[in-house]
């Protein structure tokens, strides 16, 4: 098959190259949320889940060279991991009651700040800050 315009993309967007940041507070926009299935590996402490993946640009202020950063938010039936959920819905400054569906689906192009640590080669988000804080 050749490929063009209608072939599928292949890689996950968290197994795309990443330069890291150095830890530290910044400014990020929101450029893709994908809904994804989590399958959980033997020994995991998260069980398989739905999950959304979400592409966040974050501009260093050291060089203005803008990087990606992947976040992963997974919805556990246990809703272990919903503080994290709930900290980027106020960072965006979505308003409380909106269903996280709909929250992931229109949060492209919103903007809010992070902490970002170095994880190895990759940069995670530690917190998300209320749209106030900032």
């Amino acid at each position: 098959m050749a490929f063009d315009w209608n072939n599928a993309t292949t890689k996950k967007p968290e197994e795309r190259i990443s330069l890291t940041l150095p830890e530290g507070d910044y400014d990020f926009t929101v450029v893709e949320a994908v809904k994804d299935y989590y399958q959980a590996k033997e020994g995991s402490k998260i069980p398989s889940c739905d999950m959304y993946v979400v592409t966040l640009i974050v501009k260093n202020p050291d060089d203005g060279i803008s990087q990606q950063v992947f976040d992963r938010f997974y919805f556990d039936e246990e809703g272990k991991n919903a503080w994290k959920v709930d900290q980027f819905a106020a960072a965006i400054g979505c308003p409380e009651g909106v269903p996280y569906k709909k929250m992931f689906k229109n949060s492209v192009d919103e903007t809010g700040m992070c902490k970002i640590v170095v994880n190895g080669n990759y940069n995670n988000v530690k917190k998300y800050y209320k749209a106030k804080e900032w």
